[in-house]
């Protein structure tokens, strides 16, 4: 019992100092912080999907976002340089080139999360096929090697 308290107490440890570190962070990178909300949304709404289907292999969301995030960067950086307010940051979210290539990227990851696993898949099968067609050719001359009785297997002791 007392290691639950230790736990606990460890917890709420690292979050108080999570936030003596994020929110001084979030203060001073509030337009990033915006910018990425905004042009994130994508990426939220597919890991509140997955997490609600709960589906067993969660990595839609990741390839989603890793994609959303390539097509919000470079936009980033032109507000860090332009202006980097919160006024400015929404400004560039809502400019149809930011919301087209941030939301297009993540309609990319999205495209990549259902086909590639398909590729993956038809690939692994088609090599499974060729390694059962080899072990049948060399069973095949085996056979013919040492006769009938190699096909049969018959085990006194049962195998581990």
């Amino acid at each position: 019992m007392a290691d639950t308290g230790k736990k606990g107490k460890n917890k709420l440890h690292g979050a108080i100092s999570t936030m003596i570190v994020l929110f001084p962070m979030v203060y001073f990178l509030r337009s990033t912080v915006v910018f990425l909300m905004l042009t994130m949304m994508p990426t939220l709404a597919s890991l509140f999907i997955e997490t609600k289907n709960g589906s067993r292999y969660k990595y839609k969301w990741l390839c989603i976002g890793g994609l959303n995030f390539a097509g919000a960067l470079p936009f980033m950086f032109k507000m860090w340089f332009t202006d980097n307010t919160i006024w400015g940051a929404i400004a560039m979210f809502f400019s149809i080139k930011t919301i087209l290539v941030t939301f297009g990227a993540a309609a990319l990851g999205l495209l990549f999360a259902r086909t590639i696993p398909m590729f993956v898949l038809t690939f692994i099968e088609t090599k499974d096929q060729r390694r059962v067609l080899a072990l049948k050719e060399i069973q095949k001359k085996m056979v013919e090697k040492w006769g009938e009785e190699v096909t049969v297997f018959q085990a006194k002791k049962p195998l581990r």
